[in-house]
């Protein structure tokens, strides 16, 4: 015989119902009806709980789970904020260590800190009070050596290259010692010779210019010997003309002053326009002949140390006494003569 199913089941669903609505949860909440068209009627007011209306059990409050897979958080549910994810601290009170925490595990890791430029010239070093790099310049690369320039390469460190020395001077000679560093000795330009000045130019080298000789006087004559140097020797104006007074002016060199009444063949006692008592008879005389000049001179202090004539009578004694004087002389002189032969 068959059996309808259908209400049976149907009866047995309204039992389990009102058997549900008489029995208590172990909070002893009583199970609520809700309407599954109206989310808010299941809200409890509590964020850690995820509220929803089941069509058979009733309003369901399940608790909200914060965990976020993060070792270095610590999770937990405030019921009005909801799920909080607090970091772990990883601190070892040293500010020159990077604190690190693992996800994986919520494992702290202390990594000292590592302070480096990549600049060989510095030296670099954590400060313990403010964790801060430091990056130090090295103050000093020195090699006590005054002939190395003393650089630091940021790659390399330290360096010392030879200095140069060479001042672009031919009249130098460049050298460099270790205590006093580049030296710039002078080249001699000494030519051994006194009458140039010598110095040197940076380009040319040694220039011997001759030392200026005139000392812009006529009267000299201005020259240089390597054995005397400069020398300023007088000129002699002397033209071998007794007839002319001979001297030097200093602007216009040698002056010839010719003498009145006076001609090379002539006596300077008979003069070429002497006239009457003025001529003295001077036969064969001229002013070359040095006897015959020595005469006329002694006779000329004859003349001057005797009183002047005071008439005709004494003018023409004074002339017999002179031609007396000269026959006498030129007798002398002859007699002198002949017996300087023999």
């Amino acid at each position: 015989m068959k059996i309808k199913l259908y209400p049976i089941i149907m009866i047995l669903f309204i039992i389990y119902i009102i058997q549900l609505g008489n029995c208590q949860d172990q909070n002893n909440t009583t199970i609520k009806i809700c309407n599954v068209n109206d989310i808010m009627s299941c809200d409890d007011g509590n964020m850690c709980t995820h509220d929803r209306c089941d069509p058979i059990l009733g309003c369901i409050n399940e608790n909200v789970s914060c965990d976020d897979d993060n070792g270095c958080t610590r999770d937990h549910c405030d019921p009005l904020m909801g799920c909080i994810h607090k970091r772990v601290v990883c601190d070892d009170n040293d500010k020159c260590t990077d604190n690190i925490c693992l996800p994986e595990n919520g494992t702290c890791i202390f990594r000292r800190r590592i302070c480096t430029d990549n600049n060989d010239c510095t030296m670099d070093w954590c400060n313990q009070l403010t964790g801060e790099c430091i990056y130090q310049p090295i103050l000093i690369c020195e090699d006590y050596n005054s002939c190395t320039i003393d650089v630091c390469n940021e790659y390399k460190g330290c360096q010392f290259y030879n200095r140069t020395c060479d001042d672009r001077c031919i009249c130098t000679i460049d050298t460099c010692t270790n205590s006093t560093g580049c030296i710039h000795t002078p080249i001699s330009c000494d030519d051994n010779n006194d009458c140039t000045i010598d110095n040197c130019d940076c380009k040319n080298g040694c220039i011997h210019k001759e030392l200026p000789v005139d000392d812009f006087n006529n009267c000299t004559l201005d020259q240089c010997s390597h054995e005397d140097g400069i020398t300023h020797t007088p000129i002699s104006c002397d033209d071998e003309n007794d007839c002319t007074i001979d001297s030097c002016d200093v602007s216009i060199g040698c002056i010839h002053e010719q003498i009145p009444n006076c001609t090379i063949n002539t006596s300077s006692y008979n003069p070429k326009d002497c006239i009457g008592e003025n001529c003295i008879n001077y036969p064969n005389c001229s002013i070359n002949d040095k006897k015959c000049l020595q005469l006329a001179e002694e006779l000329k202090r004859n003349e001057t140390s005797q009183s002047p004539p005071t008439s005709s009578s004494s003018s023409h004694s004074r002339i017999l006494k002179y031609e007396e004087a000269i026959i006498i002389s030129i007798l002398f002189l002859g007699t002198f003569n002949l017996i300087s032969k023999f």
